[in-house]
């Protein structure tokens, strides 16, 4: 190796040439990546380990995007949700509406939790303090999803299941369509 290297060095234009197909070779890789990125799909410089994900989703002259954030509402027509834990699948419906004008086609919705004041079943007592009681861990269960997707608004669904003690979520979200 040390003898290609003082090669090399006494050979200049084979040392510019080396080096420009090394240069030109990341530019390459670079612009492919951000090529990839840019159409929607998986790039990957696998030089120094770097991946990217991305998806698309519509290409159009007016983009609309609309963000917003909404909490759980309390109140006596949720308390079930809320109070009624009984090992059973519960729900919170909210309906979200967007500004006007609506959507040309039905956008793609984004989810987050943003908030959330989860609390399970209190553990058996026991006389040990330092007694593993198997099986009666609290297990906190929160999901949010869309149901009822529209051009004009959906309805955003709080849910949780089993033994899960909900006090209080938000949600976030970003729809993203053709105006």
């Amino acid at each position: 190796m040390p003898e290609f290297l003082k090669w090399l060095s006494e050979n200049p234009r084979v040392l510019t040439l080396v080096l420009s197909l090394v240069v030109l070779s990341w530019v390459v890789l670079i612009v492919a990546f951000f090529w990839a990125l840019k159409t929607g799909g998986e790039a990957n410089l696998w030089l120094i380990n770097f991946k990217a994900r991305t998806r698309i989703v519509g290409i159009s002259e007016k983009l609309k995007i609309e963000v917003g954030a909404v909490e759980m509402p309390p109140g006596p027509e949720h308390e079930a949700f809320y109070k009624n834990v009984q090992n059973r699948k519960r729900t919170c419906r909210v309906p979200i509406q967007y500004a006007n004008p609506p959507f040309k086609k039905k956008p793609q919705i984004f989810l987050a939790l943003s908030k959330i004041d989860v609390g399970g079943s209190s553990p058996a007592p026991t006389q040990d303090p330092t007694a593993l009681v198997v099986g009666t861990t609290p297990i906190n269960r929160l999901l949010v999803r869309t149901d009822d997707e529209h051009i004009d608004g959906f309805t955003l669904v709080f849910e949780t299941w089993d033994d899960s003690v909900v006090y209080n979520a938000s949600a976030s979200w970003i729809a993203v369509g053709e105006e």
